[in-house]
């Protein structure tokens, strides 16, 4: 008994942020599915042309033999979008690559590269995660802000209260006890 001729394939991978697309390229008839559905119904409607845009650079006569099945998780509506365009891409140079000949990947390659550089190699920005305790930081500082101005309104009030002589509108710590004698600072303390 013959054994059946192994399926030419090959698994890419394509990332965008938080959102992963895994893309399975077999011989076929040129079926493109994401998500168990055809790629003319990726949603939103108005990013659709961004996941045509690796077919309509390398030519669909490229694709007419290739089955592509995308699964995607993770991420918003356009990461996923910009992960899945990144996974086909990459799913047809590799299966170029490992089925066909080198000279078409180079040529294949060097079209997505030229258009767009995202569609072969991974963006590696991510939103920075959130910082524990920031808003307890910034309650701080509030805080220690609001007691430098009780101080400095309290000495104000005491100044005028005890002492004759004129004080600046505008007062640090460090201007008060430049201008205090030591009357005036036993007298605030007492």
């Amino acid at each position: 008994m013959s054994k059946p001729a192994p399926v030419r394939s090959v698994q890419t991978f394509g990332k965008k942020k938080s959102a992963t697309a895994v893309a399975y390229a077999k011989d076929g008839k040129g079926l493109l599915k994401v998500n168990g559905c055809p790629i003319t119904l990726v949603e939103p409607e108005i990013l659709r042309f961004k996941v045509y845009e690796p077919l309509l650079i390398v030519g669909l006569d490229k694709f007419a033999n290739i089955d592509i099945r995308v699964r995607v998780t993770g991420g918003g509506h356009v990461s996923q979008i910009y992960a899945i365009r990144q996974a086909i891409a990459k799913a047809i140079v590799a299966f170029h690559q490992k089925y066909v000949d080198e000279q078409s990947k180079n040529e294949l390659k060097k079209a997505l590269i030229t258009y767009d550089r995202t569609l072969l190699i991974a963006d590696s920005r991510h939103s920075e995660p959130k910082k524990v305790c920031r808003y307890l930081d910034q309650v701080y500082f509030g805080m220690v802000y609001l007691f430098i101005c009780f101080v400095t309104n309290f000495l104000r009030v005491v100044w005028r209260s005890r002492c004759s002589c004129s004080l600046p509108k505008i007062i640090s710590l460090n201007m008060f006890f430049m201008y205090t004698d030591s009357c005036c600072i036993f007298f605030l303390f007492v």
